[in-house]
């Protein structure tokens, strides 16, 4: 992705009060939502829920190969965490700033726990979704690398920003199914706290997106997009 590579806003989301675009957003929540239906232990009714809302028209929840895992990614030439579902050749992330206090403590319960829980939410349907979960060597040294780092923050929502905008994170991770080599669609949203925060698009342009040199310029940070990624 080149510097005058444009964003495209139709991944964005408008605020109905607002009529500003947002970058799709993550957010955590309480497992009570989801008691009522689900079947899981009480343990894993105590743990913070990691939520996000997707387009069900570009995810296949009907196919049978599906998997759900976290890691890392490497966008904006930095390491962050990232959690995923696949279903078929279709993908969900979510991105996490990896200097948010309020995402490491989150993972730190669930570490405790070794459960993660996540729900994709379809047009108020949620899928629900639970799996072992620890704090690998390399997720702890990426916490102790930006634990004082002040300027991570915006490095993060700019890297984010890019990918989620724009076309670079289905070029830069891979699938997790080996019967579907190829991904067809990747819907992406940042991981949003009290910390971190979320960011709103401008629409700078006569054709409705605005440039990633033009986000570059309001974040005062690149957004060059180096491959990488780490899985489990």
């Amino acid at each position: 992705m080149t510097s005058d590579q444009p964003f495209d806003l139709n991944n964005s989301v408008v605020d109905p009060e607002t009529g500003i675009r947002h970058v799709p957003f993550g957010y955590f929540t309480s497992f009570a939502p989801f008691a009522r239906k689900s079947k899981q232990p009480a343990s894993v009714r105590k743990l913070p829920v990691l939520q996000g809302d997707f387009d069900a028209r570009k995810f296949d929840r009907r196919c049978l190969a599906q998997h759900f895992g976290y890691g890392a990614v490497v966008l904006g030439g930095m390491l962050m965490p990232a959690f995923r579902y696949q279903s078929g050749p279709d993908a969900l992330y979510w991105l996490a700033n990896p200097a948010d206090v309020e995402v490491w403590r989150v993972m730190d319960r669930w570490a405790a726990a070794g459960q993660m829980v996540l729900s994709a939410n379809f047009d108020g349907e949620s899928v629900l979704l639970v799996r072992d979960f620890h704090l690998a060597p390399q997720m702890k040294a990426m916490r102790k690398a930006v634990e004082y780092a002040k300027t991570v923050t915006p490095q993060f929502v700019a890297a984010a920003t890019a990918a989620i905008l724009g076309d670079g994170l289905v070029k830069r991770v891979t699938t997790d199914l080996d019967q579907f080599p190829t991904l067809r669609n990747v819907q992406t949203c940042l991981v949003r706290t009290k910390f971190t925060g979320g960011i709103a698009v401008m629409e700078g342009r006569s054709d409705g997106n605005v440039s990633l040199a033009d986000l570059a310029r309001v974040l005062g940070v690149g957004p060059e997009m180096p491959p990488g990624a780490t899985r489990h």
